[in-house]
C-alpha cells in the first residue's frame, strides 16, 4: 500500500511539465560537470595579447652594451592545452614572453625565437607562440652633444628695425639614440614657426629642436630621443637710425676749448659724416650723435692723423659695416715749441697724510702744441705742472709719477706727449 502511494507521487510528480522542465536543466548541469571532472581528453585554448618583455639586461648580449631598439610586434598569442577546469582561467599575465637572444653580439636586425614560462598552477601544456619568431634590431644606445643653430626665416620685422643674431638658451642639445643613428647626425637647428605679426621688440620663442645633417638636410630618425621637445630663443629687434658720426677725446686739460679743433673722418679716402647703426629701441632714442673713436690729446701734432677701429655702445650693430676710421687732424696755423718749466710752476696734487713729499726735478723740458699766435707768445710761466699723488703709497723712497700739463687760459695750446716727474717721500 505504501509503495503504491510513492509511485503515484512520482507519477503525478513527472506528469507535470513544469517539474520536468527544470528537472531537465539541473541534469543537464549536473552532467556538464560530470564530465568537466572526469573526462580526461585535453582541450585546446588560446590566451591573446600576450606582451613580450624585451628587457635584456644582464644577459650577455646586454653586457656587450648592445640595447633592442626596434621589434616587429609587441605581442603574441599563446595556445595551451589542458582539462577545462585548469586552463578556463586562465589570462595574459600569467604568461612570460622573452626572446632567446644569447647567441647576439654585435649590432644588427635579427630573428629571434621566443620562449614561455608561466606562473599558473595546473596540468597543461603550451601548444602554439604566434608569431613564434619576431624580429629584433639590436644597437649600442649612446649620447651626442650636438652644436645648436637658429632658424628664424619664418619671422618678419616691422619697417625701421633690425632683427640681430638670436640666441637659444643654451648652445649645445643632447640627443640618446642607437649610435649608427646618432652619426648621421651633424648638428641641430631650432626653427621658430611664423608669428601673426612682424616684430617691433625683443621677444623669446619657443622653437623646434631639428636635426640636420653636415649638408644641412633633416635626418630622419625613428629611435633617437630628444633632451628637449622645445627650447626657448631669445630673439633681439633692434631700432635702426642714422646718426652723426664723432670722437671722444681724453687727457682733455679743464678749460680746454676742444670744440674748437678741427678734423675729419675718413674711409676709404672719402669723409664720412654719419654712420648707421641699430640698438635697443629705449637705449638708441637718447642718441642725438655717435662717437665712434677716441683721440688722445697728447698724441696731436700738426699733420696729426691715426687709423682706429670702430668702437659702438654694447648692443648695438654696425649697419654701415664701417669697421675702422682714419682720423684727420685739419687745424690750420699750428706750430709747437718748447718750453723750459721750472720748479716754481710745479704743484703737489693729494698727497698722502703723515708724509712729507718733494719735488726732486729743479725744471721739465716740455713740448707745446697750438695756434701760431697763442705759442709765439707763451713763457715758461704760463705752463703748469701737477704732480698728482694719490696712487703712491705712504712709504719712504722715490718716486717717478705721471704728471699732467696745462696751459690755463691760453685757448688752443696743449702739451704734446707724456711727462714725468721724480719725488721724495720721507716719513714725519
Amino acid at each position: 500500500m505504501k509503495l503504491k502511494r510513492i509511485n503515484n507521487f512520482f507519477a503525478r510528480l513527472f506528469s507535470n511539465d513544469g517539474f520536468l522542465r527544470v528537472f531537465s536543466v539541473l541534469v543537464a548541469v549536473v552532467a556538464w560537470f560530470v564530465v568537466s571532472l572526469t573526462i580526461s581528453d585535453a582541450i585546446p585554448r588560446t590566451v591573446r595579447s600576450v606582451p613580450i618583455n624585451f628587457d635584456i639586461e644582464g644577459t650577455a648580449t646586454g653586457q656587450l652594451g648592445l640595447s633592442i631598439i626596434d621589434h616587429s610586434v609587441d605581442t603574441v598569442d599563446i595556445t595551451v592545452e589542458g582539462r577545462r577546469s585548469e586552463i578556463g582561467s586562465l589570462k595574459a599575465e600569467d604568461f612570460t614572453v622573452t626572446g632567446i637572444i644569447g647567441r647576439i653580439t654585435t649590432a644588427g636586425t635579427y630573428e629571434i625565437e621566443l620562449e614561455v614560462t608561466t606562473s599558473a598552477e595546473g596540468n597543461f601544456i603550451v601548444k602554439e607562440i604566434s608569431p613564434a619568431v619576431v624580429e629584433m634590431t639590436f644597437d649600442r644606445l649612446d649620447k651626442k652633444t650636438l652644436d645648436v643653430t637658429v632658424d628664424t626665416s619664418a619671422l618678419s620685422v616691422a619697417e625701421g628695425y633690425l632683427m640681430d643674431t638670436a640666441y637659444p638658451a643654451s648652445n649645445t642639445f643632447l640627443i640618446t639614440g642607437p649610435a649608427s643613428e646618432l652619426e648621421k647626425v651633424d648638428r641641430c637647428v631650432l626653427k621658430i614657426g611664423k608669428q601673426d605679426s612682424a616684430l617691433k621688440e625683443t621677444g623669446v620663442f619657443s622653437a623646434k629642436p631639428i636635426l640636420v645633417d653636415e649638408a644641412g638636410k633633416e635626418v630622419k630618425t625613428r629611435y633617437v630621443a630628444l633632451s628637449a621637445e622645445s627650447v626657448e630663443v631669445t630673439v633681439p629687434v633692434l631700432l635702426r637710425k642714422t646718426l652723426p658720426i664723432t670722437v671722444t677725446y681724453k687727457n682733455i686739460p679743464q678749460g680746454f676749448p676742444v670744440e674748437s679743433l678741427q678734423w675729419q673722418l675718413l674711409s676709404e679716402d672719402q669723409v664720412i659724416t654719419e654712420i648707421e647703426v641699430a640698438g635697443p629701441e629705449e637705449t638708441i632714442r637718447e642718441y642725438t650723435e655717435l662717437s665712434v673713436a677716441t683721440i688722445d690729446l697728447r698724441e696731436l701734432v700738426s699733420g696729426y692723423e691715426k687709423t682706429i677701429e670702430v668702437t659702438l655702445p654694447t648692443g648695438f650693430v654696425n649697419i654701415s659695416e664701417l669697421t675702422s676710421v682714419t682720423y684727420q687732424l685739419t687745424q690750420k696755423d699750428l706750430t709747437q715749441k718748447y718750453v723750459t718749466v721750472p720748479k716754481a710752476q710745479m704743484k703737489l696734487a693729494n698727497p698722502p697724510a703723515d708724509v712729507t713729499v718733494k719735488i726732486s726735478s729743479t725744471s721739465r723740458r716740455i713740448q707745446v702744441v697750438g695756434d701760431k699766435e697763442i705759442i709765439s707768445r707763451i713763457l715758461a710761466a704760463d705752463v703748469l705742472i701737477t704732480v698728482d699723488l694719490s696712487e703712491i703709497s705712504d712709504k719712504t723712497g722715490n718716486y717717478v709719477i705721471p704728471v699732467s700739463v696745462t696751459v690755463p687760459d691760453m685757448g688752443l695750446v696743449w702739451a704734446y706727449g707724456e711727462y714725468t716727474i721724480t719725488v721724495s717721500v720721507q716719513g714725519k
